[in-house]
């Protein structure tokens, strides 16, 4: 069927223009672009403003929810290497090695001893570090009147992953960045120094030259903290030596680097203070974790109650608390 004239006209959208008695036929465009105005384009900006503002406290959460999970795979696999270390040598490593003849009369001074490996490096063969531990002179001191590592072993300080918590800052900034301290036990102090900044303990199960075997653990492994996360650790970056490597000041000071009593509430103190060894800490928000002697580890409230946590890091007060606080 043919289509009347003028209906064609209409269906492509023309015009007919009369000119001279001659009809020219004049075709019109359908649709016309514009710009977007100014007010449009700032409402478009501000939207986007504000859907990235929404998204960026879930990515932060994200991130951080992955390096908590990296942090607790760090401890799980301290404390394999624990296991596999007591069943080799039949007791748990020593928080450090002491020596000398001033060791012992005051075990709250560490003036005059020979502090040597502690027990992160007795570890090192047990994380897939072997070759690094044999590289070590275990004989000599590890910390000298200061807190870094001494040489010849300080040439060998590296950073080692399973020692330090993504979420802690000074983890890229510094070499050999130490996050988790051995227990040496809970509650009040056996000792303390330097006006009762610096604590030291043998209730728990790594302390100088401890050799608590999985016997000793009287209150049961799984109600034992072994190794909790520290944000205390002392850092300056213009010394890289205050790392795993390090064992205590061989001084009066009592400045343990690589041990800590649970005296304070976790978290007590929110920054890297001298009060390094008197609790633990974490960047993590609201707790930290701690390593049981079982292997498990758990991440325990900041607000838990403190006569539990004390009594959760020593070995056999008798009073043994399974399950979460």
């Amino acid at each position: 069927m043919r289509l009347p004239f003028s209906i064609l006209f209409v269906a492509l959208n023309v015009d007919v223009i009369p000119s001279g008695g001659e009809s020219n036929v004049a075709f019109k465009t359908t649709s016309s672009r514009r710009a977007f105005t100014l007010i449009e384009l700032l409402v478009v900006i501000a939207i986007i403003a504000i859907l990235i503002a929404l998204l960026l406290p879930a990515v932060q959460q994200a991130r951080e929810a992955a390096r908590r999970t990296q942090c607790k795979n760090n401890l799980k696999q301290l404390g394999l290497a624990m296991h596999n270390y007591a069943d080799a040598a039949k007791v748990f490593p020593p928080g450090w090695v002491a020596r000398g003849t001033s060791w012992g009369p005051n075990f709250c001074s560490t003036n005059g001893a020979v502090h040597q490996a502690p027990w992160t490096v007795m570890l090192l063969p047990y994380i897939e570090q072997a070759p690094l531990y044999n590289q070590l002179d275990l004989n000599v001191s590890f910390s000298g009147t200061s807190i870094e590592v001494q040489p010849p072993n300080r040439a060998l300080i590296g950073n080692v992953k399973a020692f330090a918590c993504p979420s802690d800052p000074d983890t890229n900034s510094q070499i050999g960045r130490l996050c988790y301290m051995a227990v040496m036990g809970g509650g009040a102090p056996e000792c303390s120094v330097a006006s009762g900044t610096r604590a030291m303990s043998r209730n728990g199960t790594m302390f100088p030259n401890s050799a608590i075997s999985f016997r000793d653990l009287t209150d049961g492994s799984s109600n034992i903290f072994v190794i909790g996360e520290s944000r205390y650790a002392q850092h300056d970056p213009a010394i890289p030596y205050r790392s795993w490597g390090a064992s205590a000041k061989m001084d009066g000071s009592s400045f343990t680097a690589c041990a800590a009593v649970a005296e304070e509430g976790i978290n007590f103190r929110k920054t890297q203070n001298v009060h390094l060894t008197r609790g633990f800490s974490s960047w993590h928000i609201g707790g930290c974790h701690m390593l049981h002697g079982d292997g498990s580890v758990q991440f325990y409230s900041e607000n838990m109650d403190l006569a539990t946590y004390q009594r959760l890091a020593i070995r056999n007060d008798g009073l043994p608390i399974g399950g979460l606080p």
